[in-house]
């Protein structure tokens, strides 16, 4: 890999790989020849010594013809295997698991073997809810919220119209997924208005999906993109307090909007300008978030396409700041990196540390660690794409895995 800091931040993401979108590819064996376009994976290797060793290798075909578009999602299934969602240029959703031996299986058309399942029109976003996984996406004409769930009876899927099972009229323009473990599972997205919506299977109301506009009870922000989640672990531990920190970019600014369920001056949730609170630049994309040391750290491409991280570090006299992690190299940003708690580093108390994949405006996918080693400069970078000489993305990044354990980075390819 090529390192682009000092030689003393000398180390990578675990694991990291990129998958792309025209033949799908695997990362994880020794680099052959240069793969064909389509989905691929970058990974690295699993001690430190092939660390700046990534690889890549064929995963799977594209689907009768068709290439998949826009970005894919991923998640990591109970066996500790990552699976991959795409969207087909017919409109279709695609999954892509692994075999017993790690190798890539031919994609299957969900859309297709599911009985009455719509084609969709947006890029699908994936969670691990339980032992199920369930994909969300728009129905294409209706633009209705749509949610594929593995039953896990035989590798048989089902699908339920979310707008309808709500009664809700509001239509996502883009959105998000997660789910909390004992609790639900939540889908935010914004509207085309600027709203920000939720929709939650919380079984209140007589109902097993509610949807709920948050924008209506909050001190309003227009907003737009896909949102990034972050919860706190106070309120999930003691039942108090705020529970979630949802990230977008402002509608109408460009600026890093916050909404959190404070419960102050008389709303439930509040929206708060933290590009303005800290300061920093205005940002392109959706931004992503985590939680490290329980505090919040969110990650965007500024406009003028620097790394920036946002954080409520109380710095400098007020709460928010931010700061360009990007500022150590000559590299432009593209807009929506992904960012998670990848390796687990020595001298982080042998925690794992903020780990952020990027495009770059020349086409390389960057990985960006904030291994701290050096005193000048706190983050470390290195190109994914030169040391496995794999092809370039097109698309925005999508990773599962981390905490420690290796992480798989997937994304559309050239």
């Amino acid at each position: 890999m090529a390192l682009r800091l000092p030689a003393t931040r000398s180390f990578v993401t675990q694991g990291a790989v990129l998958v792309v979108s025209a033949a799908l590819l695997v990362l994880s064996e020794p680099a052959g020849a240069q793969p064909s376009p389509g989905i691929s994976e970058f990974g690295e290797g699993a001690t430190p010594s092939t660390y700046t060793n990534f690889t890549v290798q064929p995963v799977a075909p594209n689907p009768g013809g068709n290439t998949y578009v826009g970005n894919v999602t991923a998640v990591m299934s109970l066996d500790g295997k990552p699976e991959v969602f795409a969207m087909g240029s017919n409109g279709h959703l695609y999954r892509f698991v692994q075999g017993p031996t790690a190798s890539w299986q031919p994609p299957v058309d969900l859309t297709q073997n599911t009985s009455g399942a719509p084609d969709i029109d947006t890029s699908p976003q994936a969670i691990l809810d339980g032992p199920h996984v369930s994909v969300f996406a728009l129905a294409q004409g209706s633009g209705d919220l749509v949610d594929y769930e593995d039953n896990g009876a035989g590798g048989t899927w089902t699908v339920s119209d979310l707008n309808t099972l709500t009664g809700s009229a509001l239509k996502f323009a883009s959105f998000t997924a997660l789910d909390i473990p004992t609790w639900a599972s939540f889908v935010f997205g914004d509207t085309s208005s600027g709203q920000l919506v939720e929709v939650v299977d919380d079984h209140l109301f007589g109902n097993v999906w509610n949807s709920y506009d948050i924008s209506s009870t909050s001190s309003f922000i227009s907003v737009t993109d896909v949102p990034s989640v972050v919860t706190s672990g106070i309120r999930l531990a003691f039942g108090t307090g705020t529970a979630f920190h949802i990230y977008l970019r402002g509608k109408d600014t460009d600026h890093l909007i916050e909404y959190t369920d404070d419960h102050l001056w008389g709303n439930v949730w509040n929206a708060y300008d933290q590009t303005k609170n800290s300061g920093g630049p205005s940002i392109s994309g959706h931004p992503s978030a985590l939680t490290w040391n329980l505090t919040p750290h969110v990650y965007a491409a500024s406009t003028g396409a620097a790394l920036t991280e946002f954080i409520p570090d109380g710095g400098g006299g007020r709460l928010w700041n931010a700061y360009d992690q990007s500022r150590a190299s000559t590299f432009a940003v593209k807009a929506s990196p992904v960012a998670l708690l990848g390796t687990i580093l020595p001298a982080a108390s042998n925690s794992p540390v903020p780990t952020v994949i990027a495009n770059l405006t020349n086409g390389e996918l960057e990985t960006f660690i904030a291994d701290h080693a050096n005193p000048a400069y706190s983050w470390s970078t290195y190109d994914a794409t030169s040391s496995s000489g794999g092809p370039q993305p097109t698309s925005d990044p999508a990773a599962v895995g981390g905490a420690g354990q290796p992480v798989y980075v997937f994304a559309l390819t050239s």
